[in-house]
């Protein structure tokens, strides 16, 4: 009795037919040679088409993320500085509050001011292109 062995083919790269694969992507699972194969954290193996597909930049959810935590940092307790200040600012109009204290009002509305103006310019150098 005579068994017949049967023998897959190697493995070949899906861009390179004629080349042995060396690795499996791990997005798609697409075979890779030597040639093709890459690295992009998180993933230790990808193929040029996963590479392509995520591109080169931060994912626009990256650059939400970043404008709520501005937005959240910055521009809430700008607020309630602000207002704040404009009831104490009507206190001390009206005689209920000293007027010893219109500089430091002054003083928190030019640094919300500023704060704003700082995260306007960062937006601008920072935000995503087109």
């Amino acid at each position: 009795m005579s068994a017949e062995v049967h023998q897959e083919p190697a493995p070949t790269c899906a861009l390179h037919r004629d080349a042995p694969a060396a690795a499996t992507c791990e997005r798609c699972g697409a075979f890779t040679c030597s040639v093709c194969t890459r690295s992009l954290p998180p993933f230790e193996v990808l193929c040029p088409s996963c590479e392509a597909r995520l591109g080169d930049g931060p994912h626009s959810n990256a650059w939400v993320a970043l404008g709520l935590a501005c937005f959240a940092f910055l521009v809430l307790p700008g607020v309630a500085a602000l207002t704040v200040a404009e009831v104490e600012r009507r206190r001390i109009e009206h005689g209920a509050s000293a007027p010893a204290g219109l500089p430091w009002l002054k003083l928190a509305r030019n640094v919300v001011l500023a704060q704003w103006a700082l995260l306007f310019v960062g937006w601008l150098v920072l935000r995503p292109p087109g």
